[in-house]
């Protein structure tokens, strides 16, 4: 994630193994992370929850999650 609060990320669904790219503009609100996507399904906010002490966290609703790792 940049200082300005642009998080850059890499992913593959799993119904096909590209790798895709995108960008999200983030903000803290409380116990969420809010995101605004560039081309991935718009944003919204989403519960936080440390998965790795300091190093990884997730980023869930319903069945859906993404995993997060500071660089």
């Amino acid at each position: 994630m940049s200082t300005a609060g642009v998080a850059n990320v890499s992913y593959r669904r799993p119904s096909d193994q590209r790798e895709e790219h995108d960008s999200a503009v983030m903000q803290a609100k409380g116990a969420e992370i809010c995101l605004a996507w560039k081309q991935f399904g718009g944003g919204g906010c989403y519960p936080v929850s440390e998965e790795v002490a300091g190093s990884r966290f997730r980023l869930s609703t319903g069945p859906l999650w993404c995993d997060i790792s500071p660089k």
